[in-house]
């Protein structure tokens, strides 16, 4: 079957194997660049045609190329025009006498590409997926490193919590037995108001050292 296919892709004319064998691989992109340049002269000249007596004015036209009326001569319109003409009718014919398989397909493409570079699928398979193993390694450690945080910074919000409701336990203490002791002559009750003022002053000693610890918990982790 392929046989038959490669037999009904090749010319049969001498004109046809000359085209193929000689013309095409060699000569394929330099009729392709000519048909372009022959594109742009001609678009050129239509172009200033069509600015009619403006074009005349304009520095860089060449004299040459005005008629006497001051516009660009008819007749670089027709050359142009019979330039370009024949420069698509080779083309046509380059791309008329181009073998249909010449083109190949999207997988041997790849295929000669991953030949011509030295490139192995399995390779860049391993590759890829020690990669994204890294950067799930990495993903793990970010979650693991900002649930760690949030907690800290949970942590030293129910300390900051605690020792304001602390403080405002002392103020409200010392002005009760502020005003008590204005009230009572005695001070019988001194001895409770020490205690009190004692226990109030450690549990505030002890947030204190929570606070700061958990600030040295922080401090290592930003080290980290």
């Amino acid at each position: 079957m392929d046989t038959k296919v490669k037999t009904a892709n090749q010319p049969k004319t001498g004109f046809g194997k000359w085209m193929v064998h000689t013309v095409i691989p060699n000569y394929a992109n330099n009729v392709q660049g000519v048909v372009y340049m022959g594109a742009a002269i001609l678009i050129i000249i239509v172009g200033l045609r069509g600015l009619g007596k403006v074009a005349g004015q304009i520095a860089i036209v060449p004299k040459f190329l005005l008629g006497v009326d001051g516009k660009i001569d008819p007749n670089w319109v027709m050359m142009a025009l019979f330039l370009e003409f024949f420069l698509l009718l080779i083309l046509s014919m380059v791309t008329f006498f181009t073998p249909e398989d010449s083109h190949g397909s999207v997988v041997e493409h790849s295929g000669k590409a991953v030949e011509k570079f030295g490139l192995d699928v399995t390779t860049i398979k391993q590759e890829l997926s020690q990669l994204k193993g890294i950067a799930y390694e990495d993903l793990k450690v970010i979650d693991d490193y900002v649930e760690k945080m949030t907690q800290i910074s949970k942590r030293l919000a129910h300390m900051n919590k605690e020792y304001l409701a602390a403080v405002y336990e002392v103020k409200q203490t010392y002005k009760a037995d502020t005003f008590r002791a204005m009230a009572v002559e005695e001070l019988k009750g001194i001895d409770v108001y020490v205690e009190k003022i004692a226990g109030l002053t450690q549990k505030i000693t002890g947030i204190r050292n929570e606070y700061m610890k958990t600030m040295n918990e922080l401090k290592q982790s930003f080290k980290v």
